[in-house]
């Protein structure tokens, strides 16, 4: 019997990839490449009691996205390429 903790990694990767990924573009100038991409989104939010008297603060929100392609298709290049959704 293999390893169980790198088979069960492999089939979640599996299921990620196979459930979770959509078509992206990288770019580059006017190079481009379709590869498929889990889109991770990340919000946050922070309050900031000015003058601490509670409610007569300033709330600010944010929202981060990652793009994350774990299945090697990544172009391989030494200058930044630009990732979206397609």
């Amino acid at each position: 019997m293999g390893d169980m903790l790198d088979s069960g990694a492999a089939f979640l990767e599996s299921q990620r990839h196979q459930h979770l990924t959509r078509t992206v573009v990288y770019r580059r100038g006017t190079d481009e490449k379709q590869v498929q991409a889990t889109v991770g989104k990340t919000e946050f939010e922070q309050a900031d009691d000015v003058g601490g008297g509670g409610g007569a603060g300033l709330i600010q929100r944010g929202e981060s996205r990652d793009f994350t392609n774990f299945s090697g298709t990544s172009p391989r290049n030494s200058s930044p390429w630009l990732l979206g959704p397609n």
